[in-house]
């Protein structure tokens, strides 16, 4: 046989190999996801039975993020401080450490937090700018605008503008910071904040949908809680101190009722009932 026919031959075998086994591969997937459809249907039904209504298109389809780590960055502490103009630095142990400057104080600790008081009247702010100041601010600090973003008054006429950290575009839902002015200056800056870029990161097998719903609703009916409606499921992260200095962040589904908010562990389906 001829080179340029055996060569044909081979080709036309590749082909078919290769659409052979791209078909099985799409058979597969519709497969997977009609099961898994399959499975928040029931789970949907399973809801319904306990009084609470729940559309499907609401629930995330899969559960694959990582638990990060964080190392702390005093570097960025640093720049964070800056507002405080010139200022000295100060480790108190326990990872603690305080920076003083001349326009006020702050404080920041391993776990995130942080607080940032100013001086009577270190820095004048126009009331009409409050929000575009706090932008500026924020972005400085890493903290998205695009996430959570709000502005409140106080009945002392304290105006607090707030806003959420992200990760790869998910929410990191426990780290928020509000900026406060009273009588056209910056009062205070406080919050929790990302230590840092994540370094290091756990794979982990995580919980099924079904499980991570059911598992919530265990939860409800064990704390006799009550609601009638879930709102929202959306995926993200919370920042969790550890005994040494990196912080983990451990992915969770935050489901917010038409009662009351939650988290919903990834990994083990653990419930914690938030703000």
């Amino acid at each position: 046989m001829e080179w340029s026919k055996l060569k044909t031959i081979i080709i036309l075998i590749l082909a078919v190999s290769n659409v052979f086994l791209a078909g099985l591969l799409i058979s597969r997937a519709a497969a997977r996801d009609a099961s898994q459809q399959a499975a928040i249907d029931r789970t949907v039904a399973v809801f319904e039975k306990n009084g609470i209504r729940m559309d499907s298109e609401i629930i995330p389809k899969v559960l694959t993020y990582k638990t990060l780590q964080l190392e702390r960055n005093r570097n960025r502490e640093q720049e964070i401080a800056s507002v405080l103009g010139r200022s000295s630095y100060s480790d108190q142990g326990g990872g603690i450490s305080i920076y003083s400057g001349e326009n006020g104080t702050a404080l920041f600790r391993g776990n995130g937090e942080f607080e940032i008081l100013m001086n009577d009247g270190a820095i004048p702010v126009d009331p009409d700018s409050y929000k575009e100041y706090a932008s500026e601010l924020f972005a400085r600090m890493g903290f998205d605008t695009k996430e959570g973003f709000s502005l409140s008054e106080e009945e002392d006429g304290t105006v607090a503008v707030s806003s959420g950290q992200t990760l790869d575009g998910s929410p990191v839902f426990n780290c928020r910071a509000i900026v406060s002015f009273l009588d056209g200056q910056l009062i205070s800056v406080a919050g929790r904040r990302l230590t840092s870029d994540p370094v290091s990161s756990e794979e982990a097998e995580s919980i099924s949908v079904e499980t991570a719903l059911v598992r919530f609703l265990n939860y409800l009916n064990e704390q006799g809680d009550v609601c009638n409606r879930i709102e929202t499921i959306t995926p993200g992260y919370t920042a969790q101190a550890t005994a040494v200095d990196p912080v983990r962040l451990v992915p969770v589904w935050k489901i917010v009722t038409d009662t009351g908010a939650y988290y919903v562990s990834c990994e083990t389906g653990a419930v914690e009932k938030t703000e």
